[in-house]
């Protein structure tokens, strides 16, 4: 695990963010199973789907279709500050193919047997010895960074921002952000469906039985 990225993104907070990064490292946002059990609330059942108790990862794999539509606008912001941080674009794919497997129920799926890729293979896979849902919570495997760093030195990127560290740390925090957005609609945020961005992402992830790591 990458633990100076952890504490140095929990340490750059101040009062409420500090707050609630370390309620993120601890997952202790308020779900309704933590409700329920801290006797907040008399029932512990997702108040979008009503299906299933609403833990830590039902907060991420909730199959109701303002959640599943949320998510991917939360998943596409995600993939543009990657692009934006200079993210190498492997790594973006494979970041945002696992994320959406793993939101999504399905399979994660990690080939291992093509050489050209075995240090990214590793990565994921130790991430996902980790845990994926530990990815919102802070939990990152350092293997990301030392990826992150080699892609900075073969394209030449320079100055203070591109660095491993600071890349380690503003992973840590933009996977914290996901979690305060996914937790905060979850209260009480709506969506319309009448716009068209949410139409196409319906038609395009949530009406299909697979989605592809092409499709990333």
């Amino acid at each position: 695990m990458e633990w100076d990225a952890f504490k140095t993104s929990v340490k750059r907070e101040r009062g409420v963010k500090n707050g609630n990064m370390c309620k993120i490292a601890h997952k202790q946002l308020p779900t309704m199973k933590l409700m329920k059990r801290n006797g907040m609330s008399v029932t512990n059942m997702c108040p979008l789907c009503n299906n299933e108790v609403e833990d830590w990862d039902h907060v991420f794999r909730c199959r109701s279709m303002v959640a599943r539509v949320e998510r991917e606008l939360q998943l596409q912001q995600l993939k543009q500050k990657l692009q934006r941080r200079c993210t190498a674009p492997i790594l973006v794919k494979r970041i945002l193919a696992v994320l959406r497997q793993w939101t999504n129920t399905y399979p994660i799926q990690i080939k291992d047997d093509n050489i050209a890729f075995s240090r990214i293979n590793q990565a994921f896979l130790d991430q996902c010895n980790l845990g994926v849902s530990n990815l919102f919570a802070g939990v990152i495997t350092y293997k990301f960074g030392m990826l992150q760093e080699q892609y900075y030195i073969d394209t030449q990127q320079k100055g203070s921002k591109f660095t491993r560290s600071e890349w380690n740390i503003w992973l840590v925090r933009a996977l914290g952000n996901f979690d305060l957005r996914m937790h905060s609609f979850l209260e009480g945020t709506k969506i319309s469906f009448l716009s068209q961005p949410c139409k196409w992402i319906c038609e395009k992830y949530f009406l299909s039985e697979t989605i592809s790591e092409e499709e990333v």
